[in-house]
């Protein structure tokens, strides 16, 4: 989708076509001055009745109010405000009606591109019977499907005519990705994926500070690990240093045996302000960890640095003593209970890795193709308002340099 515009782009276009009222989103105080809103309710029967006005003219087709509405329950709507739980009730609603808006136009504009290569009635007569069998046999019958379109308030022949328009847009995608041939029964898409581009693929993946792409290459940025820790404190007053560095090694002795689990030793030797979460370090880089665990143990560094960078999970370190005074103050026994050791990426003759390049590179290539299907079918279509027109043709030279 790509005439909407980010958060503030809802808004935007919305104000701009001077729908924002009338489609129900809310606008800034100062933007509602001089608008009329229905405030009685013979107003809001009159302007549900009434106010059903087109919001924009694809073709020679109209899209009113209630088409938006329709799209923005039905479920084929994608809803851009799904991953933004935070997101201001009046914002949200300005990028979801701008969307289903957008969605509706792109889905228009697909059909008008299937119906303008070409191809014959009764092609499209024969796959939509082919399809609507299909669904209602998936639904379990047709009196279980009749219940099912019931829901979203249509009927099986609703259906039926919407999966006809349906197969005219996905006849056009389609074709226009090169997963299928056209009307005349050819493909025009060069899909072939070359070497060159799968190496420089590759190296971006490998090059990346996204651990998401390093990992598709199989690479590690760095080695990452988790700590639980023991700690017993030495009180002034209290017990002995030795008393208590006594007391841990039993504890270490005890868990080494069985006799004890690092949890339950947690639970029952360890002050509570020390225990849960605060007993875990979790995916802390590995060499940060040395760092800070280097500057707590100053006398026991090297075994600490050795303990972080190598112990396996489960294993437990030696006693450690915290000392930054010079006087003991705690003392210390960790357990490794996690560990992420950075690797190098696979190499590029790997196939299984190759494979992963080209779909990446197969689904932004279909991607882009549909994107500038559309630009193109935007130059050819009559679209208004202006403004809609304007948005999806910039857009679409954004795509175009790609």
């Amino acid at each position: 989708m790509w005439g909407g515009g980010g958060e503030d782009g809802g808004m935007a276009i919305l104000s701009a076509l001077g729908l924002a009222v009338f489609l129900g989103a809310q606008v800034a105080p100062g933007a509602q001055e001089g608008r009329w809103k229905p405030s009685t309710e013979l107003e809001m029967r009159l302007l549900d009745q009434y106010g059903n006005f087109h919001v924009a003219v694809v073709g020679e087709e109209i899209i009113t109010r209630i088409d938006v509405f329709s799209w923005l329950g039905s479920p084929r709507f994608e809803d851009p405000t799904v991953d933004q739980p935070d997101l201001d009730p009046a914002k949200r609603q300005a990028l979801k009606i701008s969307a289903a808006l957008t969605q509706l136009i792109e889905q228009r504009l697909k059909i008008q591109g299937g119906r303008s290569q070409g191809y014959e009635e009764e092609l499209i007569e024969a796959e939509r019977e082919r399809f609507f069998r299909a669904k209602l046999e998936e639904l379990g019958g047709a009196q279980a499907a009749a219940a099912n379109f019931e829901r979203f308030g249509i009927t099986p022949n609703d259906y039926k005519n919407l999966l006809g328009e349906g197969l005219m847009a996905n006849l056009w995608e389609n074709s226009i990705k090169g997963d299928l041939p056209g009307a005349t029964g050819r493909i025009f898409v060069d899909s072939y994926i070359r070497p060159g581009q799968q190496w420089a693929r590759y190296r971006e993946y490998v090059e990346a500070r996204d651990e998401k792409l390093n990992a598709v290459v199989g690479k590690t940025r760095q080695g990452k690990v988790s700590v639980q820790r023991i700690v017993l404190m030495v009180t002034p007053g209290g017990r002995p240093p030795e008393a208590v560095k006594g007391e841990i090694e039993t504890l270490r002795e005890r868990i080494q045996d069985g006799i004890l689990t690092f949890d339950e030793a947690i639970r029952t030797f360890v002050s509570p302000e020390l225990q849960g979460d605060e007993s875990l370090v979790r995916d802390v880089p590995t060499t940060r960890l040395a760092e800070l665990f280097q500057r707590d143990f100053t006398t026991q560094t090297e075994e600490v640095t050795t303990f972080v960078q190598e112990a396996d999970a489960g294993e437990l370190s030696p006693i450690l003593e915290f000392n930054p005074a010079g006087t003991p103050q705690a003392y210390v026994l960790l357990k490794i209970v996690d560990r992420t050791r950075a690797t190098e990426a696979l190499p590029f003759k790997d196939l299984e890795l190759q494979t992963k390049l080209r779909k990446a590179i197969a689904e932004e290539s279909s991607e882009v193709r549909v994107a500038r299907g559309l630009a193109d079918l935007v130059r050819t279509t009559h679209l208004a308002p202006e403004q809609l027109r304007k948005d999806f043709l910039s857009a679409g030279r954004r795509l175009r340099s790609k």
